[in-house]
This record gives C-alpha cells, structure tokens and sequence, in this order.
C-alpha cells in the first residue's frame, strides 16, 4: 500500500509544481529565465512536503526496525530515501529558477 501511495504522489505532485513561463515570454518578463512567483511558491512548498513526508517515514522506518521487522523497515527507508531525494531535486530548481 505504501508503494502505491508513493507511485501515486510522484505521479501526481511533478505536475502541480509546472511553470506557466510559456505565456510571459513575449511580454519580456522572464528574460532571465526565472519563474513565477506563484509558480516557484509551489516548488518551495512540494519540496518542503516531501521532506516532511521523509522525516515521517524515517521515523516509521525506525520504529519497525525496533519491532523486528527489519524487511519492513528497509523498504520504508527506501521511501523516506526516495522522498528526501525529490525534495532536494525540487530544492536544485528552486534555486536555479526562482532565486534573483
């Protein structure tokens, strides 16, 4: 279940965190590439989502690794791995689009 749920959240959340930039480029505004503000809200905020959802998982992770089921564990740690590593490829475009 919790592999669906994470398939279905990188599915779903790349898509909300899209640039409209192809609409300003003839008025001149986004002459050095930068986004939106509206647009790079929405990247900050997915990244601080998934980091907060690693940190969730982590947590969950340990407390089955304490509880014996060490499979378990492992493969929720695989996710909070994968969440922290959206998180930080959101904070990477973050950083290249939205900062003046």
């Amino acid at each position: 279940m919790i592999r669906v749920l994470l398939f279905t959240l990188a599915l779903i959340l790349p898509a909300l965190s899209y640039a409209d930039s192809h609409q300003d480029v003839f008025s001149g505004k986004l002459e050095r590439g930068y986004w939106k503000k509206e647009d790079c809200k929405k990247v900050s905020d997915a990244s601080g989502m998934f980091l907060y959802i690693s940190g969730e998982l982590l947590k969950e992770s340990d407390e089955k690794g304490k509880n014996g089921n060490k499979e378990e564990a492992a493969e929720i740690f695989r996710s909070a791995l994968a969440f922290s590593e959206l998180s930080a490829n959101y904070a990477k475009s973050f950083e290249a689009f939205c900062k003046e």
